[in-house]
């Protein structure tokens, strides 16, 4: 059995759910968007709003927390899902584990496809709508998390796959704000080109007024275009990652050995789009590394169940904690190797 439960936030007075000592808050939206196609702005506040049932076509976030916590640690998730699928209700990241565990997961959701990746003339460099809505999305969590029993000064951001390179793009120096203060990026995809190469397959005005005004199905042709011409490959994305660039925090960063043994939710996607960048990060990124390697079986994503809900657990509530002790000897659930920068 459930209960209704209640906190007051700066954003308004959010109601969510509560059962067997946990509390649940979903598709909170943490932004507004004037037009599909604009910079998100952040949602108006003190409102009154109801998080008891998810709702997985909000542009949103979803918070899982213990029950009547205080200054807890917060991880906040990014999902992946080759900036074209996935969403805030993320079920390969539940948070029921790491509230046992005393940590507050928060899922942030993000525009996709050309929604949140074609990038305009009149943009800051290295601007991507979608890694803007995720920034937006750390700063209603700096906001209003501690109410939900999170220490805003604590929070570890943690990405796989698209969202794994979100996590990464945020990193950068230019995008930094500290709204984080250690991450986890897991098999972070890239495109291996920038939009400007790419742009001509579209076959459609790539200007913020027109796609603002074209019709969805429009945009959805033009869109499985691109993506039928890079079968293998991250159709878009934020490009070029330039480790150099990035903030000096600490990072964890994984990737399997063979990312993809088999054609994966129906791609034919190759293991490059992964580990050249996993390796220019371990290389040339300023900060403290720690590389992790899966072997064995596993393969892109395999890791997100045991890491949430299973084996690997404790070692990422004890990560969101700042226990860094990163040794083999933490006993992580898949056959892995491991190195520290």
């Amino acid at each position: 059995m459930s209960s209704p439960v209640e906190v007051t936030c700066p954003a308004g007075t959010v109601i969510g759910r509560e059962s067997g000592g946990i509390s649940y808050f979903h598709s909170i939206e943490y932004a507004h968007f004037p037009a599909p196609f604009d910079d998100a702005e952040m949602a108006p506040k003190g409102l009154l709003i109801d998080a008891t049932s998810p709702d997985r076509n909000l542009i949103a976030l979803s918070i899982i927390a213990p029950h009547r916590g205080k200054d807890l640690p917060v991880v906040v998730h990014i999902h992946g899902g080759r900036f074209e699928n996935g969403d805030h209700e993320d079920e390969a990241s539940p948070g029921e584990e790491l509230a046992r565990n005393g940590v507050i997961l928060v899922r942030i959701g993000y525009r996709k496809k050309l929604q949140g990746l074609v990038p305009f003339p009149d943009d800051q460099p290295n601007h991507f709508r979608a890694v803007d809505d995720v920034a937006l999305g750390l700063e209603w969590v700096q906001q209003n998390i501690e109410s939900f029993g999170g220490d805003p000064t604590n929070v570890t951001l943690t990405g796989q796959s698209a969202g794994a390179a979100i996590v990464l793009w945020l990193m950068r120096r230019d995008h930094y704000r500290g709204a984080f203060r250690r991450a986890l990026a897991m098999s972070p995809a890239f495109p291996s080109q920038p939009f400007r190469q790419r742009k001509s397959a579209l076959r459609i005005p790539t200007t913020r007024t027109w796609l603002n005004k074209a019709k969805p199905k429009r945009l959805e042709r033009a869109y499985s275009r691109l993506r039928r011409r890079y079968p293998t490959d991250m159709a878009l994305g934020p490009q070029p990652l330039d480790p150099t660039e990035m903030a000096e925090v600490d990072l964890v960063i994984s990737s399997h050995e063979k990312e993809f043994q088999q054609p994966f939710i129906g791609t034919r996607l190759t293991n490059k789009i992964i580990l050249r960048w996993v390796d220019d990060v371990v290389a040339r990124a300023p900060g403290n590394v720690w590389q992790i390697i899966f072997t064995g079986d596993s393969q892109h994503s395999d890791e997100l169940l045991s890491l949430f809900s299973g084996p690997l657990t404790p070692w990422l509530a004890d990560y969101a904690k700042g226990k860094t002790n990163l040794s083999p000897e933490t006993a992580l659930a898949l056959p892995q190797a491991m190195e520290r920068k």
